[in-house]
């Protein structure tokens, strides 16, 4: 299997988080657009990201633009809030 061009920012600014898996949520909101550079920031201090997307992040922002910078695929999570007043 061929990587992903972006495994080569893996670890380019510290070794930090080398080792540490990291599961990114998103969720429909307008901070979802710097998912991207916050999931590549991870990344080059050496952590392996799984993006996690709810479907109002993904009307936001399409899931390829976190799947593109990722080695890992993204995943769309359907969460129900239930608040009792």
């Amino acid at each position: 299997m061929n990587e992903h061009p972006s495994v080569d920012i893996v670890g380019t600014v510290s070794q930090r988080l080398a080792g540490k898996t990291i599961v990114l949520g998103v969720t429909g909101s307008v901070a979802a657009v710097r998912s991207v550079d916050l999931a590549r920031l991870l990344m080059r201090h050496g952590a392996q990201v799984y993006p996690v997307m709810t479907h109002g992040a993904t009307q936001l922002l399409h899931p390829n633009l976190l799947d593109e910078p990722q080695t890992r695929h993204v995943r769309t999570a359907q969460i129900h809030t239930n608040i009792n007043r």
